[in-house]
């Protein structure tokens, strides 16, 4: 379908190319973790470069920061509708095993919940997925991992 539009192979690997070294001087600079959200960044640096590069920044930030762990749970929650009109936060589904490691996720988000500094958004998001990976764990077959 590419082809219709006269895009080739070559402009996307071109283009890959162009997003993989803007990806990673925004990775060096610190500027990419001011991004709003990080899991389409993830995706695309998966594709484009190889998914160990783009899950270690993601992990590293996860065990670093309580903010970097709140914007990585944007792209792992859902928000449902609850009982009596309330919402609720869960997690999506199993994160992608090449871009996320469910115990580092669960570790990291068990530290943070167990601290006072958290907003409440940042908060009921962390512990979604900390309440995720634990259903996740408990089904070892779900991980990815076995």
């Amino acid at each position: 379908m590419a082809a219709c539009f006269g895009i080739r192979t070559p402009h996307l690997r071109h283009l890959g190319e162009i997003l993989k070294t803007r990806i990673r001087q925004a990775r060096e600079s610190g500027s990419l973790d001011q991004a709003q959200y990080y899991d389409n960044i993830a995706m695309a640096w998966g594709h484009v470069a190889t998914p160990d590069e783009a899950k270690a920044w993601l992990m590293q930030g996860v065990v670093d920061s309580e903010g970097f762990m709140a914007k990585t749970c944007h792209g792992l929650v859902v928000t449902v509708p609850g009982r009596g009109g309330n919402q609720r936060i869960q997690m999506r589904d199993r994160p992608e095993p090449t871009l996320y490691d469910v115990e580092t996720l669960l570790v990291a988000g068990r530290a943070y919940l167990s601290g006072e500094s958290l907003t409440g958004d940042m908060r009921r998001r962390i512990a979604a997925v900390v309440r995720g990976c634990e259903d996740l764990l408990s089904k070892p077959d779900q991980t990815g991992t076995d």
